[in-house]
Formats: C-alpha cells, structure tokens, sequence
C-alpha cells in the first residue's frame, strides 16, 4: 500500500498541473498558483503551495498545502476573471509601474 504522503504528493502535483498560473483565493486573498515546494524545515516539512502576490513580481510567499485554494478560472465570469488577472498583469510589469506613476488624479 503507498504512503500516504506519496498520495498528498500525488494530489499537489495533479492541482498545480491544472491551476498553475491562475487566480486562485488563499484565505481571503487572491493570489497566483506559481506551483508547491517541499519545505524539509526540520519539525515542520510539510508541502506548501507557492504563490505571487498582487504587486510583489518575483516574490513568492508560501501556504501549507493542508490549507486548500479555490480556483477562480472557470467560476468567475471570464470577463471578471480577465479583468482581475489584468489587474496582476499591470503591477507585475516593472515599465506599466513606471508608466503608472505619471498618471495625475484630479
């Protein structure tokens, strides 16, 4: 019989194929699925998922993988889906920063 492990392993594996690089909610906040990583800190290893944040390009934060995350391609509205991965797209861009900047609010 396989450890139970190899299947939790299993299970990460086959939700980042299908998920990554999309929406997804964590808790209450709407993060990217960049993939998961083995965290082997000693007396806590544990599988966390890896995320970006809303503005943090190349920054990755992790959560446990015993937390699941709510996809939210193919449950928004694809309109609403296209306009918040729109949203990440802008403050992920270093040159739509810049440009941003110079936008004067009345």
């Amino acid at each position: 019989m396989p450890r139970k492990v190899d299947e939790n392993l299993k299970n990460i594996k086959a939700l980042v194929k299908k998920y990554k690089d999309t929406l997804v909610l964590d808790g209450h906040e709407v993060v990217i699925l960049r993939g998961w990583v083995d965290d082997d800190t000693p007396g806590w290893e544990d599988y966390c998922w890896a995320y970006e944040e809303f503005g943090m390009m190349g920054h990755q934060r992790w959560s446990s993988c015993v937390m699941d995350f709510i996809p939210l391609k193919d449950v928004l509205a694809e309109k609403d889906y296209a306009r918040l991965m729109n949203s990440f797209d802008l403050n992920r861009n270093p040159k739509n920063l810049k440009r941003n900047k110079k936008v004067k609010h009345a």
